[in-house]
């Protein structure tokens, strides 16, 4: 699992011109699984000019592993306060970084850029 955890200030994501989620203060995570749903965290650009995204999961088990890692996340939170965007939609993610406060996590298997 890899993850980007930033704090913001607010930040949304809009799918088809609509907002789908939107929070005010507190932290926005793009989270991804290898093989993963999220594929951008993981590409690789070690060689050539175009991304390799093949350590991506088949779609069906992304989805099944993205659906349950926002489940666990609302389980342990109030799940009111926990808001996601639209699975395999093209989302447009507005953030306001609260200061320079941004983490990667990363656990489990092989790195994603190590070859």
């Amino acid at each position: 699992m890899k993850a980007i955890i930033q704090r913001v200030l607010s930040a949304s994501v809009t799918v088809d011109k609509e907002v789908v989620s939107s929070i005010g203060r507190g932290v926005l995570v793009f989270a991804c699984v290898a093989p993963v749903s999220q594929f951008t965290l993981l590409a690789r650009t070690k060689k050539g000019t175009k991304p390799d995204f093949h350590g991506s999961a088949l779609p069906e088990d992304a989805s099944r592993l993205y659906h349950y890692l926002v489940q666990k996340v609302k389980s342990g939170y109030e799940e009111d306060r926990v808001k996601d965007g639209k699975f395999q939609a093209m989302m447009q993610v507005a953030l306001v970084n609260d200061g320079p406060v941004t983490f990667e996590l990363q656990a489990g298997g092989k790195a994603a850029d190590k070859e």
